[in-house]
């Protein structure tokens, strides 16, 4: 890969970080709120930026891998990271077809979906039945009876920005590695 290429990369996953944090900010302001349609706006657009940052370090395309596993060695990325999980952004990328299961699976047809409180507020429905929730105290996002850490992804993708700011310090003007 070019050094032009790898600059391109490393600037495209800043600017994703930049943009996921930019959506938690105002997640967790949409919460603090109560604005229930603003928050989930957030969350799926937070989850959004993750997953974008996840495909450029775990590409599906088996020619891309090696460019993956350039971008995580030089920003120091490993395979133990939260953001590499796929199912946050498949879900919601697929929300059709996990109520089309939902559907034809559910016992009792109770969904809870869109809701702000800890899962253990709402008594009687079936874990399968949490559609997309929000446990603003901890900021869980569960799906079905799954959960995910947006405050540890919101951290790894600091992280990972800083990386990017100190990885693009040491480059002249034109992208090449100072000596």
């Amino acid at each position: 890969m070019d050094e032009r290429l790898k600059e391109l990369f490393i600037e495209e996953i800043k600017l994703q970080c930049q943009y996921a944090m930019s959506a938690h900010s105002a997640l967790i302001s949409a919460v603090q709120k109560g604005d229930t349609r603003t928050t989930f706006f957030y969350v799926h657009a937070f989850l959004s930026h993750v997953g974008n940052v996840s495909k450029l370090f775990w590409p599906i395309r088996s020619q891309s891998r090696a460019r993956g596993e350039f971008l995580r060695n030089e920003l120091g990325v490993s395979d133990s990271f939260l953001i590499k999980q796929r199912d946050p952004r498949n879900h919601l990328e697929h929300y059709d077809e996990r109520l089309d299961d939902w559907a034809s699976s559910s016992q009792r047809h109770n969904i809870a979906d869109m809701n702000i409180m800890p899962r253990s507020a709402i008594q009687g429905i079936d874990p399968s039945d949490f559609m997309r929730n929000l446990d603003p105290t901890t900021l869980a996002f569960y799906f079905t009876d799954e959960d995910y850490d947006l405050h540890g992804f919101a951290s790894e993708m600091e992280a990972i920005r800083q990386s990017t700011e100190a990885w693009l310090e040491k480059r002249d003007p034109w992208g090449r590695p100072l000596q």
